[in-house]
């Protein structure tokens, strides 16, 4: 940087005069992205200001090395978050630390660029979010220019904070160096302060919700557990979530509703925009699969979709999944269910096939189990020209997935076909009573609550009412009396939700028509838990389970 005049302070003249001042503030703030203070703030407000004070020129450099240096930090905290994750160490998920990282990740695809842009001001916050956000897979197309433009702005507030200064003490410019540092670290930490007022404040809000937060909802004790039942009250105690399991429900509770019915089904089926599509993610998480769409005909002739999922390279084992989503019936679509799904396809060097059935309430039963009951019966038919063995296909469904799962395999037992190799059901929705024990405790709480499960039962029944003699098995497997002859089963579920104890008897009833199951109940958690805490331990030993099952099947 040219200075105009000295300022008696060799130590000082030496820096300014130094050829390496540029790179060096470059490294500094790149270094400042992983670092809670703020060295990279007070540095750029400090050249500012001596810019300003000697060498207003100096500027046009110092904007662009510093919002270089700026892009580069984030896109490192970036590659981390992609490859670690944010829930490996346990210092991660606990205490404040781990409360601040579940909520910030919770958040990430969904305010994304409100996200990126105003983090960079709190510390500690931006490597949190840029981390959160590589964690979330945020493609890096959509993220790149959101932080060129983040670090760009901080670089010309910053430089602009010094200039202030600077021009002010123009005549003193050690002394605009020394205030201009000053002002960036007291802005830095009035914006901390001011966060911290925030979410002080909503969460006293969050308190006042409803009586109680969602982290202190302990389904154990005289008034946590009482439930309404037909007008009579029932308490029984019950395992109560998991701390983090909690925190990470009252962050998802932030935007995702306590509630699902369906007048607002419709609206919950759109894209979010800014938010990459569960097709998008997976295809970037497998770039060594191929996916490709057929139609075919459903229930009554019309016509769904199939998306295929297969081995980029045509080297195939032979194996076959057909895939059915969750949703409650109401929402959601095949690709709901694709970043695991796609993983099995990877790993396994199967083909996954997974069905668009139409959802309630525009459409009850029959149509939901019969447009997947008659895409099972396309796969089955066309397995050899898909490169799959068609007596080696197990069906896979999440919730009301695994409820109509369960109800192709019962259908395929009575029709005579296709063949199932084994039945992999996630958490599946199986009672339409919703009379169990933990169907009553955990009514009001977790991810997927009894109203979103009685919409969910009337939406898809139709003209049926849901707990009445009229409806058959079909409909919910639960009600079936004769489950012999089905296939091998592998079923998980959460300890701390709605649909453990239908699951739990079912898994039971199977062992007694003598049907081989394979349960897991995993203790503290929701219904979907792996879904939305993607990077936890324990959803990673979630779907290690399911791959190791489906593994064994497929080779057997």
């Amino acid at each position: 940087m040219h200075v105009a005049g000295s300022f008696a302070i060799p130590w000082l003249d030496a820096l300014i005069g130094s050829w390496w001042l540029y790179p060096a503030l470059y490294a500094l703030v790149v270094a400042d992205a992983f670092l809670v203070v703020v060295p990279g703030e007070i540095a750029v407000a400090a050249l500012g200001a001596l810019a300003m004070s000697t060498d207003p020129a100096a500027l046009w450099l110092l904007i662009p090395v510093a919002a270089a240096g700026a892009l580069t930090g984030d896109l490192a905290c970036y590659g981390v978050g992609r490859a670690v994750g944010l829930d490996r160490w346990r210092w991660q998920r606990e205490g404040r630390l781990g409360a601040a990282v579940a909520r910030v990740r919770s958040v990430a695809l969904r305010r994304t660029a409100a996200l990126v842009f105003t983090a960079r001001y709190i510390p500690f916050a931006r490597i949190a979010v840029n981390l959160s956000i590589g964690a979330a897979r945020l493609p890096l197309r959509r993220y790149l220019p959101l932080a060129a433009g983040a670090g760009l702005a901080w670089a010309c507030f910053q430089v602009g904070v010094g200039t202030a200064f600077g021009a002010v003490f123009r005549e003193h410019p050690l002394l605009a160096v020394i205030a201009s540092a000053v002002a960036a670290l007291g802005l830095g930490l009035v914006i901390d302060r001011a966060v911290a007022a925030v979410r002080a404040r909503r969460t006293v809000e969050r308190d006042q919700h409803d009586g109680v937060p969602f982290e202190r909802i302990d389904p154990v004790g005289d008034e946590a557990d009482r439930t309404t039942t037909g007008g009579t009250m029932t308490s029984t105690p019950q395992p109560p979530f998991a701390p983090d399991a909690a925190e990470i429900l009252n962050a998802l509770h932030e935007f995702f509703p306590k509630h699902i019915t369906a007048d607002i089904a419709p609206a919950m089926r759109e894209p979010i925009p800014g938010v990459p599509t569960n097709l998008e993610l997976a295809q970037e998480a497998h770039p060594g699969l191929s996916h490709r769409e057929v139609t075919v005909p459903g229930y009554q002739g019309d016509e769904i979709t199939l998306s295929i999922w297969e081995p980029a390279d045509g080297v195939k084992s032979g194996a076959g999944i057909y895939y059915i989503h969750g949703g409650g019936m109401m929402i959601g679509d095949r690709f709901l269910g694709a970043l695991e799904y796609a993983q099995w396809a990877d790993e396994l060097n199967a083909v996954v096939v997974s069905v668009e059935y139409r959802l309630a309430p525009e459409h009850a039963y029959p149509t939901q189990t019969e447009d997947s009951y008659a895409g099972f019966v396309w796969f089955a038919e066309n397995a050899a020209s898909l490169g799959v063995d068609a007596s080696n296909i197990v069906v896979a469904g999440a919730s009301a997935g695994g409820n109509l799962a369960a109800a192709v395999a019962l259908i395929a037992r009575d029709r005579k076909g296709p063949a199932i190799k084994g039945q992999l059901l996630e958490y599946p929705m199986l009672d339409d009573t919703q009379s169990t024990t933990s169907a009553q405790v955990y009514r009001e709480v977790g991810l997927w609550s009894g109203t979103s499960g009685d919409s969910g039962w009337a939406a898809f029944l139709g003209e049926l009412a849901p707990g009445s003699d009229a409806v058959p098995a079909y409909a919910a497997p639960a009600r079936a009396t004769d489950l012999s002859g089905l296939p091998p089963a592998f079923i998980d579920v959460g300890e701390c939700e709605l649909f453990r104890d239908e699951d739990v008897a079912y898994a039971t009833r199977l062992w007694a028509a003598g049907v081989s199951a394979e349960l897991h109940v995993t203790p503290g958690i929701w219904h979907a838990f792996e879904s939305f805490a993607a990077d936890h331990p324990t959803s990673e030993i979630i779907r290690k389970r399911r791959l190791g099952w489906l593994r064994g099947v497929l080779a057997g």
